[in-house]
């Protein structure tokens, strides 16, 4: 095999080799969701990907199951040529399994060496850890000798004072975006120079970056402390984070750090644009974890960046998860039940039109993609339609998962139990789900 040929096909190609395009029943006509296989390891999806491609069931891939699906996903005819010569190894017309797993692991570990190898680059497919954000505060002393005030909302991290919140500079501000500090000196990410400054584990010899496995979609004007934090919570949930990965060793897909703030892929010459900078970590991943604050009016769904990350999952096939953090988690249950109407206004008020950034011409940019079909974008109503038709579900889901404690603190006939039923029946009726509403 030849890695450099990897590095240069579509990311299409890795999605193929990870990832089967199925119909699914349960999501809204105008989406149509790829299967991901996220709850396995990297081997286990490479295997399950080549038996869904194997349609005649020989235990090879010969050319036309290649083309038919590879045309199927979007890729060029000379791209599937040249991956099914790249993948035949011995030159026998087919591609075994052996050749398709290590095939396919090539293109993964050459397309994150070509990000890492490229100094000044934004590093789209390497992920921060827990023990990089718990030890933020020392990295940050280390590298620039400044303080870390804990009451920082992400925008001042980046930025230092914020117009709308002016509580003095941030302490990354001449790390990552100062003009006088060691990145604008270097011109690269605050991943990039932690890893020439010699910073990459904790003292423990925990590594502090990794291959991204989960995309965190989050506003930047909420609280930085408070999203590490929720980022812990849900990493210690009972579901194993829903991907089988171990909590310690997954890897956060968090803008702030990986993406070079000084020249950031969609300024670049030729400059690429957003759908094709997010779209393939979100689809590497599988998973995009939706942090919410406060969850019943989040700022997330007033900022065009969060709602194009959300209608990027929802495309890409991949899963959302909404995180809480512990306040957030400990009031769910009366903040559903005793401001139910209010929360259902705040959803069906989602409108992606009068979404604002930062930026104004990252604005104008995500909205043209919104509007585009052929880039995946499905309209502000399609948009709105599917956010708000994600929220829905996640209450549904939430509320059940809710309703466990609530029996078990207050009784199977309490008066709070039965709140919570009429607001989970509520929940089913506004999703047209009528058999369900009236079994709560």
């Amino acid at each position: 095999l030849t890695p450099t040929w990897f590095v240069h096909v579509s990311f299409v190609a890795f999605v193929f080799l990870c990832c089967v395009k199925t119909k699914d029943s349960r999501s809204r006509p105008h989406l149509i969701r790829a299967r991901t296989f996220v709850r396995t390891a990297p081997m286990q999806r490479t295997r399950a990907a080549f038996k869904a491609w194997d349609t005649n069931g020989d235990g090879v891939l010969d050319f036309k199951e290649i083309m038919c699906g590879c045309l199927g996903a979007g890729m060029d005819p000379e791209e599937v040529s040249g991956l099914f010569a790249a993948m035949d190894v011995d030159g026998d017309g087919s591609i075994s399994l052996e050749e398709w797993v290590s095939g396919s692991a090539a293109y993964r570990r050459a397309a994150h060496d070509a990000v890492v190898a490229t100094p000044g680059k934004s590093r789209l497919t390497t992920g921060v850890t827990l023990a990089f954000l718990r030890d933020l505060p020392s990295v940050i002393a280390k590298l620039d000798g400044g303080a870390f005030p804990q009451a920082l909302t992400t925008e001042q991290l980046v930025f230092g004072q914020s117009s709308r919140n002016a509580t003095g500079p941030g302490p990354i501000k001449w790390c990552i975006a100062g003009p006088a500090g060691v990145t604008a000196e270097h011109k690269c990410c605050l991943i990039e120079w932690c890893e020439k400054s010699g910073l990459t584990a904790a003292a423990d010899g925990s590594p502090y970056f990794g291959r991204v496995t989960h995309f965190v979609s989050h506003a930047w004007h909420a609280s930085f402390p408070q999203l590490v934090a929720t980022l812990e919570l849900y990493a210690a949930g009972d579901d194993g984070m829903g991907s089988g990965v171990p909590a310690e060793t997954a890897a956060w897909f968090l803008d702030v750090f990986l993406i070079n703030q000084h020249c950031p892929p969609w300024c670049e010459t030729p400059p690429r644009p957003p759908d094709q900078v997010l779209k393939p970590p979100i689809a590497a991943c599988g998973r995009t974890v939706l942090v919410l604050q406060p969850w019943e009016k989040p700022t997330s769904f007033t900022r065009v960046w969060c709602l194009f990350e959300i209608m990027t999952t929802l495309n890409e096939g991949a899963t959302l998860d909404v995180a809480l953090s512990a306040g957030e988690r400990d009031r769910f249950v009366e903040t559903l039940t005793e401001n139910f109407d209010d929360i259902m206004a705040n959803i069906s008020a989602i409108d992606a039109r009068k979404a604002t950034a930062t930026v104004e011409k990252d604005r104008d940019d995500i909205f043209a993609l919104i509007e585009n079909a052929d880039t995946g974008g499905s309209g502000f109503d399609g948009l709105n339609d599917a956010v708000m038709g994600a929220m829905r579900g996640w209450l549904v889901d939430a509320a059940r998962g809710a309703l466990v404690g609530v029996e078990r603190a207050h009784g199977a006939e309490s008066e709070e139990v039965a709140a919570l039923l009429n607001a989970m029946g509520m929940l089913y009726d506004e999703q047209g789900r009528y058999e369900e509403a009236l079994e709560a």
